[in-house]
């Protein structure tokens, strides 16, 4: 990751831990209430997806395999840094949605936020 891309990803995570700071309310997993948090990921200039965990596993050079299958528009599978993997893997144990946030596709190299979902 070159210097411009580590200090446009510092000035996203900055943006995005301010506008959570705010405080955020779901009463359900709806997509009118999730709207907000795609809002957030535009203004950012960045995406959202909502989806599940297919699998979640680790290989014998111990990166972090993930394929998150995103409602309705198809799954991506890619290594995922071990803090975003550790919430797929809660994710697929316990039949749970993530919401991601990436800057662009959602495979690993581009993850920004992920959100477990109850």
């Amino acid at each position: 990751m070159t210097h411009t891309e580590s200090a446009k990803l510092a000035e996203i995570n900055k943006e995005l831990d301010a506008s959570l700071q705010k405080g955020l309310f779901f009463s359900s997993l709806k997509s009118e209430e999730v709207r907000h948090l795609e809002q957030i990921a535009t203004k950012l200039r960045a995406k959202g997806y909502l989806g599940k965990v297919a699998y979640a596993g680790q290989t014998s050079t111990g990166s972090y395999s993930v394929q998150f299958n995103v409602d309705s528009a198809g799954g991506y599978s890619s290594t995922w840094p071990q803090w975003a993997f550790e919430l797929a893997k809660l994710s697929l144990l316990h039949g749970r949605k993530l919401y991601v946030i990436a800057n662009g596709d959602p495979f690993g190299s581009n993850l920004i936020q992920v959100l477990l979902f109850p």
